[in-house]
């Protein structure tokens, strides 16, 4: 599985078919935002039965990714494989 990021949405992808969406964040609410650690409003949507089970632990990984990396700020565009 692959973590997709860009501005205007987050993705979980699996690569090994052929990047079907499993589960995704759209819609940030960035409008009212005062800071950058605490959670915003999205719109979540789940393309695949077991996107629930995924969603905590591939938000968990992706921030342990991003803190380890310093890349909070620098995550236009990128793919990042999840282990």
């Amino acid at each position: 599985m692959h973590f997709v990021m860009t501005p205007n949405f987050w993705v979980v992808v699996d690569a090994a078919n052929y990047d079907a969406p499993i589960i995704a964040w759209l819609d940030f609410n960035i409008a009212n935002r005062e800071n950058l650690h605490q959670p915003i409003e999205c719109t979540l949507n789940y393309y695949h039965f077991a996107a629930s089970a995924l969603r905590a632990k591939s938000l968990e990984i992706v921030s342990d990714y991003l803190s380890r990396h310093n890349l909070e700020q620098k995550t236009t565009g990128t793919i990042h494989q999840l282990h």
